[in-house]
């Protein structure tokens, strides 16, 4: 069996709890659903949620509460992560925009359902001009992540021009 990380990423659709509107949160994506664990098909499709399974709070005691927490996300912002790390041991999403400096134009970290798996791409893939530089499970160790592409999506438009 594989020591290989399966967790996604999405932001926050509005304030919950401690979180704000827009904030990372970490876990696995879920369809909402009841209390028998069926599927609540009254809830539009557009509305994903993250379940996050790591301790996020602490108890009264100082123990970690280890409760599943659903969390309402924007499903435009849904990324794997790839289960690798950039050079500064940050972890590498789809969506990420990195660098390497051979190569010296930020890229895109998006899935390839073709190949199935991770590739870079020079430009927004929504862009019918982006060119694919490279597709095959990322595995060097000298990039780095310098923003993604619903923060600074700005980052891509650079390197197209």
């Amino acid at each position: 069996m594989s020591d290989r990380a399966i967790k996604f990423r999405a932001r926050l659709l509005k304030q919950e709890d401690d979180k704000a509107k827009g904030e990372w949160v970490y876990g696995l994506p879920q369809q909402l659903v009841d209390f028998h664990g069926v599927v609540n098909l009254n809830v539009p499709a557009e509305i994903g949620y993250i379940v996050s399974y790591e301790p996020v709070r602490m108890l009264q005691s100082g123990a970690p509460d280890n409760n599943l927490y659903w969390y309402e996300i924007d499903p435009q912002t849904l990324g794997q992560f790839t289960d690798l790390l950039d050079k500064h041991g940050k972890e590498i999403y789809e969506g990420d925009i990195i660098q390497r400096p051979d190569v010296g134009v930020p890229m895109l970290v998006r899935w390839n359902e073709k190949n199935a798996g991770f590739d870079l791409t020079l430009r927004d893939p929504r862009d019918f001009d982006a060119v694919t530089i490279w597709y095959t499970y990322l595995s060097h160790t000298d990039y780095e992540v310098i923003g993604n592409i619903y923060e600074t999506p700005e980052l891509l438009q650079k390197a197209g021009e």
